[in-house]
């Protein structure tokens, strides 16, 4: 069975061997090993220091099995870029501060803004690049909410990150209507039907309750490659 290194330790192993590594320094120091308070030797330096490497064998053999590593891999994951984690030094301390990443969906408009439910990012699951992984986050989140909240939502709103067939197809599938804003986009579709929208008519105008705001409205319908169905193209202007 071959042995790992101390950074392939769990965290509760590293803690044991750091404990360890300290008390064998100060029965070196000391030549033996004494009580807290340091006056009271306990035991001599040979039976001391061979106790303490007797303990440090066992854990690295402990810190070696199949089982405690695949924990150890468990936890790195968990402290890798997905989940978080901030390494902070100063003032002879060292803290590790921990955080997850995750999707969170809430009303929008007007009036409270209620959170209606949350998905963290899992490790090993998704991708820490934030288009591939903030999408199948947010396709959880939504077939999660879908299930739970029948009936709760018919529209979703997401920003530009979300134009593409895997989203549009996700929310056909669950019976919700998206609404996807639009950036810059190499896709041939939107392309096309940018230019068509720009050279046809106002098909209508959004006027505000007291007059002083009004939005032209353009649109087309086109089709985007893999997407089941048609999709509607709407331009504004003020």
């Amino acid at each position: 069975m071959p042995s790992v290194g101390i950074n392939q330790f769990t965290r509760d192993g590293k803690k044991k061997m750091e404990y360890l590594l300290m008390q064998s320094d100060k029965i070196r120091a000391r030549h033996g090993l004494y009580d807290n308070l340091g006056m009271v030797k306990l035991k001599d330096y040979d039976e001391a220091m061979n106790e303490t490497w007797d303990k440090i064998d066992a854990l690295i053999a402990d810190e070696s099995t199949d089982a405690t590593r695949d924990q150890a891999d468990r936890e790195r994951r968990e402290s890798s870029i997905v989940s978080g984690s901030l390494q902070t030094f100063g003032c002879g301390t060292h803290k590790t501060h921990c955080f997850h990443s995750g999707a969170v969906m809430s009303i929008v408009g007007e009036g409270p803004k209620l959170v209606i439910d949350f998905e963290n990012y899992r490790s090993g699951q998704d991708s820490v690049s934030k288009d591939e992984g903030e999408q199948n986050v947010a396709k959880r989140l939504l077939a999660d909410v879908v299930s739970v909240h029948k009936k709760l939502i018919d529209v979703v709103v997401y920003d530009a990150l979300a134009c593409n067939s895997v989203w549009s197809n996700h929310c056909i599938k669950h019976g919700v209507d998206a609404v996807v804003r639009m950036k810059n986009n190499n896709k041939s579709s939107i392309k096309e039907v940018k230019k068509r929208v720009n050279k046809s008519e106002i098909v209508e105008v959004w006027t505000e309750e007291k007059g002083f705001e009004k939005i032209e409205v353009y649109e087309s319908l086109f089709t985007m490659d893999k997407v089941l169905e048609s999709l509607r193209f709407v331009k504004d202007e003020n």
